[in-house]
């Protein structure tokens, strides 16, 4: 998945302002496909995409917050995302 990322430029298309590619990397670095795994940059790359409207990725985001994962555990937070996401 990694290397496909790469043929298409992936990153050049986040940094651009495409919500789902800001998802994708946001994903790879959540799981560590291809590059280190990182939740704070997941966490940022999930944020952009949701700034710009990607609603699904609220969801992650509070699955994030749920677990602590590059973010300090908040059941609270957790939810307002989920419900966000609804």
């Amino acid at each position: 998945m990694y290397r496909k990322a790469v043929d298409l430029n992936i990153e050049r298309m986040a940094e651009d302002g495409d919500k789902y590619a800001c998802t994708y990397i946001g994903w790879l670095y959540n799981y560590g496909n291809g590059v280190d795994q990182s939740y704070s940059r997941a966490m940022k790359w999930y944020r952009e995409a949701a700034a710009l409207g990607h609603a699904c990725v609220e969801f992650n985001i509070g699955v994030m917050y749920r677990c602590g994962n590059g973010v300090d555990q908040n059941d609270s937070t957790a939810i307002e995302w989920c419900r966000q996401a609804a």
